[in-house]
């Protein structure tokens, strides 16, 4: 059985992970390396199978892209968890542990677990742990199935999971829903059924009693179930595909989860992108700052031997790493988004400094003038966190030239806080439904104008807005909902509605903006709060009319328009 792995420690010598192989053994000990410490105060970093070797692996080529984390030197930055995502599992066995592809495994997963262990890394990997949720119209015939596998003790997951630790797995990416459809992941009963599943799994680990143990969750569903998983991260929307606009998808996906009250554990954006792709090396970067910022898990995927030096710079770039992987620091949020211009997220490091990443939404080089109000401040020494530059002190704004898809991550230190704003808000019920648009209930304090159309068949009007002393343009405010879900895999879908929609907004029948609303949610309930737009046309005083309508499709459900007490022109 040349070449197996079994054969290659049997002998010593025939082995065909040689370099590597051979540097654990004096390093680490024929037994390799017990990784032990908690790993669940941090999201997770290492490697993915998937999509950059598809569903096609086996224990030679993975063996070699073990032995390339460590050739280039990718552990020693934190990348140590190595995950086989999909063509690992076979069929449940009859006495309901899982099973491997012999003919790609033929040495065995746990001779595998070993050689990962071996070189420093961690074991991942990919599994529905049992029957598979949703498969289009398959789904009720498999979950039958499931459960009678269940009943006859064919799939036990108990024995499932510690033949996985066996192996020496001590990252678990559990996904019974692989496709979550959006109409699925909406649906009470079958949300239910699937957060149950992600329930199951988390206490199974837990009782496990190992802090080394990584549980990492698939799209939630939408369910009150879905606030008890106790999970490390779960994922917040499509698989990451190498495209741009896959990435500005996640990016407004992300803003109707990080910040957002809801299960615990870290959101995850799938894997990141690097190697030979079509996206430019900005956009690579673009992506890398904005993962690591938002402290999602750091896991790519692509044949780690395309990685060039300008990828390899970016993945072990050490202060965004110590961002993402620091207890202490929080996570960006969305502060302000000018549509098809640019964003502004911030969050706080470890020691209560802000940070921020704006990101350039134009095809072209521009200087964005970026109010510091935007993220709480007033004055700040500016400091750039990916090139070290010192841009002084700066009060009120400070204008950077931004590339492309670009973005400047920045960090602020002896800053000043900027007076808070306070809304005067406008709720729906005192506004006026146009055509098809009607009133509904989002909660039980909260209703909000739905169906709101594009071409004119539908609208929502508010009436009387204050407009302040001078009028012109003025900054305002929406409470509202938007669950416009894009959770399948799929180019086209992911293009028709990527987690946003858009609306023209038109102040006194004259002037039109506009907006971009990102999702607020998974569900129909949820509420972004405070999105701050500024508006032409308003006139001194309370007489101003503003119209909501859908543009590109439907708008977001408003909750309420507010207006800022004491308004003066916005900046």
């Amino acid at each position: 059985m040349k070449g197996h792995l079994r054969d290659r420690w049997n002998t010593n010598l025939s082995f065909f992970y040689s370099s590597t192989i051979l540097s654990s053994i004096i390093i680490f000990g024929l037994i390799g390396p017990i990784l032990t410490e908690n790993s669940n105060d941090k999201p997770a970093m290492g490697w993915n199978s998937f999509p950059a070797f598809e569903c096609k692996i086996d224990e030679r080529t993975m063996g070699r892209q073990v032995d390339l984390i460590n050739e280039k030197q990718l552990s020693g930055s934190g990348y140590k968890t190595f995950v086989l995502e999909c063509g690992w599992e076979g069929k449940t066995r009859k006495d309901g542990t899982p099973s491997t592809y012999r003919k790609r495994f033929r040495s065995g997963m746990k001779a595998f677990g070993d050689h990962v262990r071996n070189n420093g890394l961690r074991l991942g990997v990919l599994s529905p742990m049992g029957g598979e949720e949703c498969r289009g119209k398959k789904r009720k015939k498999k979950r039958a199935v499931l459960e009678k596998r269940k009943k006859r003790g064919v799939y036990d997951p108990k024995k499932y999971l510690q033949t996985l630790v066996d192996w020496g797995t001590t990252h678990i990416r559990h996904r019974p829903c692989y496709w979550a459809a959006p109409w699925l992941i909406q649906d009470p009963e079958a949300s239910k059924r699937i957060n149950n599943r992600y329930i199951e799994m988390a206490n199974l680990v837990r009782d496990l009693k190992r802090p080394d143990m990584i549980y990492a969750a698939g799209v939630l569903a939408n369910s009150p179930e879905a606030n008890n998983i106790k999970a490390n991260s779960y994922r917040i929307s499509h698989d990451n595909l190498p495209y741009w606009f896959s990435i500005t998808s996640i990016i407004n996906s992300a803003a109707g989860h990080l910040g957002r009250n809801g299960p615990s554990g870290f959101r995850d954006l799938h894997t990141l992108h690097f190697g030979k792709s079509s996206l430019t090396q900005v956009e690579k970067l673009t992506q890398f700052i904005f993962w690591a910022a938002a402290k999602s898990p750091l896991i790519f995927s692509n044949k780690i031997e395309d990685l060039d030096q300008s990828d390899l710079d970016i993945l072990k770039h050490k202060a965004t790493i110590d961002i993402n992987q620091d207890p202490k620091a929080k996570g960006i949020t969305l502060k302000r988004r000018y549509t098809d211009e640019k964003d502004v997220w911030a969050g706080t490091t470890g020691d209560g400094s802000v940070f921020a990443v704006i990101i350039n939404w134009k095809d072209s080089t521009e200087n964005h003038n970026v109010l510091l109000s935007d993220v709480g401040l007033s004055e700040a020494r500016v400091i750039d966190i990916w090139t070290g530059q010192d841009y002084g002190v700066i009060k009120d704004n400070h204008t950077f030239i931004i590339g492309p898809h670009a973005c400047v991550f920045v960090k602020f230190t002896e800053s000043k806080p900027a007076p808070p704003r306070k809304f005067k808000k406008i709720p729906a019920e005192k506004g006026d439904t146009m055509g098809s648009a009607y009133l509904r209930n989002v909660n039980d304090k909260d209703k909000a104008i739905s169906n709101i159309d594009q071409g004119g068949y539908s609208g929502a009007r508010f009436v009387d807005v204050d407009g302040g002393g001078e009028g012109g343009r003025v900054l305002v405010s929406f409470d509202y909902s938007n669950a416009e879900l894009a959770v399948d895999v799929q180019y086209s879908l992911i293009i028709k509605r990527p987690y946003r929609r858009r609306a023209v907004i038109t102040v006194n029948d004259t002037d039109k903006t506009i907006v971009e609303f990102p999702i607020s949610g998974p569900s129909w309930q949820d509420i972004t709060r405070d999105y701050l737009v500024e508006l032409p046309g308003f006139y001194p005083g309370e007489s101003n009319k503003v119209l909501i309508e859908g543009y590109e499709g439907w708008a977001p459900d408003i909750v309420s328009l507010g207006v800022l007490e004491n308004v003066t022109p916005a900046a």
